[in-house]
């Protein structure tokens, strides 16, 4: 499992304002577009570790908490 379907399953103004916010924290270098691919991956891949304490990404329970709790956190973060 990884992130991708959970990331894509929240609107493209969230998925844009997420790519935004790792670009400001210095995670992400590419286009803010909305999309899913390799700087977006990469980028969360990043952030889990540094703000998730690195937990696996390799179950659903686990993307879960660590990625999407985390993204939706930074959405209402002020950047």
């Amino acid at each position: 499992c990884s992130s991708r379907p959970l990331f894509t399953v929240l609107s493209k103004a969230d998925r844009s304002h997420i790519q935004k916010i790792l670009r400001e924290k210095g995670y992400y270098n590419s286009s803010i577009d909305g999309l899913y691919g390799k700087g977006t991956a990469a980028s969360l891949k990043a952030y889990n570790k540094e703000y998730t304490n690195n937990a696996q990404l390799t179950t659903s329970s686990n993307v879960k908490v660590s990625v999407v709790k985390s993204v939706q956190k930074a959405l209402t973060l002020d950047t």
